[in-house]
């Protein structure tokens, strides 16, 4: 894209070459450059949701939300036919419960942004009035987009039956029922 930018510009194929290729990082250094780091170091952004969950207490949410991609191909080959249907029943499930979870969020957001600005209007009562989700609809935002985290996927997981209900004391060596 830069070197686009720069074949109009009248300098040399060398310096061309030269500047497409860097790729340094930009740093300032200037009278404030101690307090963008302090600030930076500080956590003023907002933080993360930080959920502490063991290693197969992770594996069984990954692998509800993700199906079979969370295991090699030898792992799957390796699998009897049944676990793999399961797998794969459990993951569908768990799409269309997040993909019906993420409407139910978008309508709620979008009743509340029409009837703050337009409250006697016309079109927000006949918005009101048909609020139901479509299961077949796939909903492309994204979790972050809707700030949904990590813990209320998992509690939302729970709710619906798709994790088991003693999901935060597994341990490695629990198995579930």
């Amino acid at each position: 894209m830069l070197f686009n930018l720069l074949s109009n510009h009248p300098m040399n194929n060398h310096t061309r070459k030269t500047i497409s290729r860097s790729y340094a990082p930009v740093e300032y250094d200037g009278k404030l450059s101690q307090h963008q780091q302090t600030a930076h170091a500080n956590s003023v952004y907002q933080p993360h949701d930080t959920v502490f969950l063991n290693q197969y207490q992770n594996h069984l949410y990954h692998r509800a939300l993700f199906g079979l991609s969370v295991f090699t191909q030898e792992e799957i080959k390796g699998m009897k036919k049944e676990k793999r249907k399961r797998i794969v029943k459990v993951h569908k499930r768990t799409q269309k419960t997040l993909n019906v979870w993420k409407q139910e969020i978008i309508v709620a957001l979008s009743n509340k942004l029409f009837t703050d600005i337009f409250p006697k209007s016309p079109f927000t009562k006949e918005l009101l009035a048909d609020c139901e989700t479509d299961p077949i609809f796939k909903c492309h935002m994204s979790f972050k987009d809707l700030r949904i985290n990590k813990p209320a996927i998992i509690q939302k997981l729970l709710c619906e039956g798709i994790l088991p209900k003693d999901f935060y004391k597994l341990n490695t060596n629990t198995q579930c029922k």
